[in-house]
């Protein structure tokens, strides 16, 4: 049994008016009609006695009018339990980032799309000064952002790549390098060359030098 065409039902012998019922749930008094026809055929008789003045009950109305009153109290008390149980559900993603990590990604905008789809999960970003590795493994963040200088191979994590960054070289133009259309690490071994400072790209750079076996001399 439907609880639209109950709550209609009861709205209906409430108001003693099609009009006023049509008004109050906000619906039309042409669905209100096929509803309430729906619901005396499954019935099995008529629930009201119609007039050009007044509605009234049949007897089937009157003793099918208790349970109509009992079924919008239990429909509220449904909605109740959901709403409850939707609210316990929501989880909260504590995600630890460098601080310099929106050099590379708008974090706003991106944690932003994802709690659009995702309304129940509530995303708490954590400022990290520390290892994130650690933080993950002791339970202080579910997610950790951080530059590949930083990743170490571990197989209790699992790694997924966001964005990548350029690195572009300024040579003066009798340069030897100057005629090579595209540069490799391994182009600035034994040279003495200037790396600009910007926190995080220093890091990535100097980590990547040491990764290939850069040497010569580097002006930060």
């Amino acid at each position: 049994m439907d609880f639209t065409a109950l709550k209609e039902f009861l709205t209906i012998a409430q108001t003693g008016n099609f009009t006023r019922a049509a008004d109050q749930l906000y619906t039309t008094e042409a669905t209100i009609s096929r509803h309430l026809r729906k619901l005396e055929e499954e019935i099995g008789g008529a629930l009201f006695i119609r007039s050009t003045r007044s509605i009234k009950l049949t007897a089937l109305g009157k003793a099918l009018l208790p349970y109509a009153e009992q079924a919008e109290s239990l429909q509220a008390e449904i909605q109740g339990t959901i709403r409850e149980v939707l609210h316990q559900e929501h989880t909260q993603l504590n995600m630890a980032t460098m601080p310099v990590i929106d050099e590379y990604i708008n974090l706003h905008e991106l944690t932003q799309m994802f709690q659009e789809k995702n309304p129940h999960i509530e995303i708490n970003i954590l400022t990290a000064y520390s290892d994130i590795s650690s933080m993950l493994l002791g339970n202080l963040c579910d997610i950790g952002m951080i530059a590949e200088s930083h990743y170490l191979p571990d197989p209790r994590f699992e790694r997924l790549t966001i964005t990548r960054d350029r690195m572009i070289a300024v040579i003066p133009q009798n340069h030897p390098l100057q005629r090579k259309a595209k540069l490799l690490w391994k182009d600035f071994r034994m040279r003495n060359w200037y790396l600009c400072r910007r926190e995080l790209r220093c890091i990535v750079s100097v980590s990547s030098c040491a990764r290939h076996t850069i040497s010569g001399r580097m002006y930060l």
